[in-house]
């Protein structure tokens, strides 16, 4: 899985930093690669360890700062600090992601970055903590929110552009859910949600709003 971030400056060369995750049954890296404006060509910058943690998703905060991983099978979340030539720095220990056996399969950032959220599968919900300026992270009251449905198997999470909704893509009922997200995080499911997704067994893997939030 490969997610980018909003461009950062060093000295006179501007680059993008990318995150490449690579996930093996025994052994787990994160590696940062740099793209040059010029030829996409990928070089890679940093290899780091996070092994026993299984990351399965990846996610840049907007200013492009921090960088969080969904760690599946140790249900948690971690967050880095990310250098100006993209290096990462763990911030305090991987977050736990309270349920039972929650299984986050998706991360995203609030457009603010005051705000993150996990989709988490197995619990059917959605945890969302909330963003010190030290990058560690705070459950937010009521965490996590269930996912309206029967065992909906929620796999994919976003937040609309200015905030205000998440929305998740739920692949065991073929439905996806909103919510509003209140001035301190908390969730509310909107009415009339879970939506169904048309079609034939769609199985929605993946969520996404349009640029305006309209769609």
């Amino acid at each position: 899985m490969v997610t980018k971030s909003q461009n950062i400056k060093k000295g006179e060369v501007m680059k993008k930093i990318a995150v490449c995750l690579v996930s093996y049954v025994c052994f787990t890296t994160l590696s940062v690669v740099g793209i040059p404006c010029g030829p996409d060509v990928l070089t890679k910058i940093a290899l780091f360890d996070v092994e026993d943690t299984t990351p399965v998703s990846v996610a840049f905060g907007p200013d492009g700062k921090l960088l969080a991983t969904a760690n599946q099978f140790s249900s948690t979340v971690s967050v880095f600090q990310v250098a100006l030539n993209g290096t990462l720095t763990l911030i305090g220990i991987p977050f736990p992601v309270t349920g039972f056996n929650p299984f986050p399969m998706s991360v995203t950032f609030s457009p603010d970055g005051q705000l993150l959220a996990t989709a988490n599968v197995f619990s059917h919900t959605v945890a969302v903590f909330k963003v010190g300026s030290d990058g560690m992270l705070t459950s937010i009251i009521g965490s996590p929110f269930t996912v309206p449905g029967a065992n909906p198997t929620p796999v994919s999470v976003t937040f609309s552009p200015d905030g205000r909704f998440l929305a998740t893509a739920n692949s065991a009922t073929d439905t996806v859910a909103m919510f509003q997200v209140a001035s301190d995080g908390r969730l509310t499911s909107i009415i009339g949600s879970p939506f169904t997704v048309p079609g034939t067994n769609p199985t929605p893997f993946d969520v996404s709003f349009s640029p305006d939030g309209k769609f």
